[in-house]
């Protein structure tokens, strides 16, 4: 088995993966990114022989003294029983 994270996933994948997952909620859509606007954000995914198996919206907000806030709404996508 063959695992590479991903950085930067194409809106289109990510999106369709999210959409097909049975147990996805909006915040993790990447138009959820839109909303909040004051974040940057990245798409991020888990590929396994070039097929996505896990997806995340990260989405960070710059803090004091050159820190950063990661945040990913309602945790990954992904199919914790595989």
């Amino acid at each position: 088995m063959s695992l590479k994270f991903i950085v930067g996933v194409k809106k289109e994948e990510y999106d369709k993966f999210v959409s097909n997952f049975p147990s996805t909620c909006f915040m993790q859509q990447s138009s959820w990114a839109n909303i909040k606007n004051a974040w940057e954000h990245e798409l991020v995914g888990l590929k396994e022989n070039e097929k996505l198996v896990a997806t995340a919206l990260i989405l960070k907000r710059p803090l004091m003294l050159g820190k950063k806030l990661f945040y990913i709404p309602r945790g990954f996508v992904i199919d914790y029983k595989n």
